[in-house]
């Protein structure tokens, strides 16, 4: 049985795939260094940065083994060694940021119950090779001339990265339709025509 189990081991190893000790590891160093992680970012960045054979579902598994509580997305460290997990009806934050990256083709609009502060969505920027489109939302108060950005963890639901498309903002939320998008060599491209509302108040994404 044991050399059974070291077969496997190197058969694993051969084909990038992390042992599980090992993955829970990388996810608790990620979520220590980046909270707002959330599934699908921690996904891309470990099979970036390690060249793993890593699927989204094995990354919730660890997650769950981790928070026996059912939580998924990473609100920090507890101060023991371990990261803790918001619940799951935890949605977005704003929190103090940079400016945007450059891009073009993006949205802005006016707050409707805060009018000295803008709303920013989206966009794109071409890196002289590839396509780079954003579905990020910043805010930039006109009177403290003080950016903020909305972290939403991954494995909460958001629109699909655009530019081109169309925002406004009436009532208590900020909606979105439209947009186009390609990917990174625009070998694809798409157009799109959903409508998504932002409600400023719970900072929450839905899809209408």
């Amino acid at each position: 049985p044991s050399v059974q189990r070291n077969e496997i081991r190197e058969f694993r190893s051969d084909q990038m795939v992390p042992e599980q000790d090992e993955l829970a590891e990388a996810i608790l160093k990620l979520k220590a260094e980046f909270p707002d992680y959330g599934i699908k970012r921690i996904c891309a960045t470990l099979r970036d940065t390690n060249q793993w054979e890593l699927s989204e579902k094995r990354v919730q598994k660890v997650l769950r083994e981790l928070n026996p509580d059912g939580s998924t997305a990473a609100s920090g460290d507890d101060g023991k060694g371990s990261v803790a997990v918001a619940s799951d009806r935890t949605y977005g934050q704003e929190i103090g940021c940079e400016r945007p990256s450059p891009r073009a083709y993006f949205s802005i609009c006016v707050h409707p119950s805060r009018p000295e502060t803008l709303i920013l969505f989206g966009g794109e920027y071409y890196d002289g090779e590839n396509n780079l489109f954003y579905n990020d939302v910043f805010f930039f108060d006109t009177r403290a001339a003080r950016w903020s950005r909305l972290a939403v963890p991954d494995d909460e639901l958001a629109p699909d990265p655009r530019s081109a498309h169309q925002c406004w903002a009436a009532g208590d939320s900020m909606f979105l339709f439209g947009g186009e998008w390609s990917s990174p060599a625009g070998r694809k491209f798409r157009v799109l025509n959903d409508l998504w509302r932002l409600d400023l108040a719970t900072l929450r994404w839905s899809l209408l």
